[in-house]
């Protein structure tokens, strides 16, 4: 992570632009830090600013995809904290944006899964970044949030997944109410 951070101040020191701190963690974030990623949006940032001569969070905020990963766990964050306005909002917001809707239930089944193994695993970050090949940042980042729901909490989510998945490719119910329902 702290070189992929150096690469963002230095391309944006290159390019005569100043960016705060908080801002280049959002990108990392929003990114998951994959280079390609972070590169095109930096590029973005940059023209967008260059002006301006400044990039702040606020920026990255309006500017910045999200990649799928990071809108899921913000999902589960919102849902895992009690916060369903926030979860409806963050819903609603993946469907007006997202090119493949089907793979949403997708996505959200591997972080639960995930989220599963790391609250019940006693291994270090490292070993399951490799295990479930992810970057370690994300495993330290999920083990947080997966101290706020129980084990029981997060197997029972995964067994809702597979039911809604099963009711909506049988017809019993359409993938946007599914999506809504989970």
């Amino acid at each position: 992570r702290e070189i992929v951070y150096s690469f963002v101040a230095k391309s944006c020191q290159n390019s005569g632009i100043q960016i705060e701190t908080d801002a280049i963690n959002k990108i990392l974030d929003f990114t998951d830090c994959y280079m390609t990623n972070i590169d095109l949006e930096l590029r973005k940032l940059i023209s967008f600013k260059y002006n301006e001569k400044i990039i702040n969070e606020k920026d990255v905020e309006n500017l910045v995809e999200k990649s799928d990963e990071y809108q899921i766990f913000e999902l589960t964050n919102a849902l895992f904290g009690g916060n369903g306005d926030r979860a409806l909002y963050i819903v609603s917001d993946i469907i007006k944006n997202k090119k493949n809707i089907s793979s949403i239930l997708g996505l959200i089944y591997t972080y639960i899964r995930r989220l599963f193994y790391i609250k019940v695993s006693k291994e270090a970050p490292l070993e399951i970044s490799k295990k479930l090949e992810i970057k370690e940042f994300a495993v330290k980042m999920m083990k947080n949030q997966s101290d706020k729901v129980s084990a029981k909490k997060l197997k029972e989510t995964l067994i809702l997944c597979k039911d809604i998945d099963y009711n909506i490719k049988s017809g019993k119910i359409d993938l946007i109410s599914g999506i809504y329902n989970l």
